[in-house]
């Protein structure tokens, strides 16, 4: 059985993540929204427009950092979702479009006590649907959903992975994104 040095690939994630984010585009049009999925689960969104109507999405969400000192012992728990995905928008009408496309997704997550060091790896592949309403050149908000499928890597130090699937659409996992566009004149 293969074991996967958690450390290492999550090093190896986030450089990924970095360089993919810093590709050269000659981009016209970003944009930076804040998005929520209910009242306790917020996150960053970025997108630069590759062409008219396409985008490429970058998507960070779900940190976490708590540390609790309990006498004797204590625990320190990490954790980090991030996604870049691909966005192409269809015209409604003026103001509506229909957005969708792939996103490929990964969630980190480290906790550690004086016993025991437990990962877990979460690699996903989802499909965003939903709306976008633009109120002006610079302002719009959207509402979409991201059915998604996503293997379930769980471990401790020392002992071997666990591995598990899930398969989800999930109704209460309706985002809503308010976002400012920056249209640039290089």
């Amino acid at each position: 059985m293969m074991h996967i040095n958690p450390i290492k690939l999550i090093t190896l994630l986030i450089l990924t993540f970095l360089l993919c984010s810093y590709s050269s585009t000659s981009a016209q049009v970003r944009e930076l929204g804040i998005r929520a999925s209910g009242l306790e689960n917020f996150g960053f969104i970025y997108k630069k427009e590759q062409k008219p109507n396409s985008y490429q999405r970058f998507r960070i969400g779900r940190i976490n950092l708590a540390w609790r000192d309990l006498g004797e012992e204590s625990s320190l728990a990490t954790a980090l979702g991030f996604a870049i995905g691909f966005e192409k928008r269809k015209a409604i009408n003026d103001e509506l479009y229909l957005i969708h496309g792939f996103e490929p997704s990964m969630i980190l997550a480290l906790s550690t006590n004086s016993r025991n060091l437990i990962y877990d790896i979460q690699p996903g592949l989802g499909y965003v649907l939903g709306f976008q309403y633009s109120f002006s050149e610079k302002f719009y908000i959207n509402i979409e959903s991201i059915p998604s499928i996503n293997l379930i890597i769980r471990g401790t130090k020392g002992s071997s992975p666990v591995y598990t699937g899930n398969l989800g659409f999930n109704s209460n996992a309706v985002s809503i994104t308010a976002a400012y566009r920056i249209v640039s004149n290089s």
